[in-house]
């Protein structure tokens, strides 16, 4: 297998591990300690905050972000970790935030988070869950295993979205969804 393929245009930080079969686009930046497993794509414009850790087989689409500072009045700077697993797409322009000190960013594996989307710090994202375009969750979220979040959708921080749960297109959730309901928006 081949090692990995960086465009000239990229920034690797020297911390940065790069596995076998990585390929780094053009204008990408790898900023700190960011670890890519094999096979992972990051593709041009997107950067990568470290301390940072993908599995294998991500694909991180033209300018996305992740690792970020998390926006939170009271983050003092710590470097914290976020995790994510393994098969995971993000697609253009997604973004997803590290922890607050003592917290936990972690994405699992097959994800599909579409155009826009939003992670922020302190979220739990279980396995083959759909975020689509410009969906949006606030911190300390918990998103259980094959969840579906709709275009437009937003989940207040401390809320927890069961498993095989759906939140419809344009709506919003203030309280926990439990597995296998579907909340949706309705015309008042």
């Amino acid at each position: 297998m081949p090692g990995p393929v960086i465009h000239p245009t990229a920034i690797v930080d020297p911390r940065a591990e790069l596995a076998e079969g990585v390929t780094v686009g053009p204008f990408a930046i790898l900023d700190g300690a960011v670890r890519l497993g094999r096979n992972t794509t990051v593709r041009a414009r997107a950067h990568l905050v470290g301390p940072l850790v993908l599995g294998e087989g991500n694909d991180v689409g033209m300018g996305v972000v992740l690792g970020e500072r998390p926006q939170h009045l009271g983050y003092d700077g710590t470097d914290t970790l976020t995790e994510i697993g393994n098969f995971n797409t993000f697609r253009e322009y997604a973004t997803v935030h590290r922890p607050m000190p003592g917290g936990r960013t972690a994405i699992g594996d097959r994800n599909l988070i579409m155009t826009g989307a939003h992670i922020a710090h302190d979220c739990v994202v279980g396995n083959d869950v759909i975020m689509v375009n410009n969906s949006a969750v606030a911190g300390h979220v918990v998103i259980d295993d094959r969840a579906f979040i709709s275009a437009h959708a937003m989940v207040h921080q401390n809320c927890r979205v069961g498993s095989l749960a759906m939140l419809s297109g344009a709506s919003a959730s203030t309280m926990d969804i439990p597995p296998f309901w579907i909340v949706q928006r309705f015309n008042v």
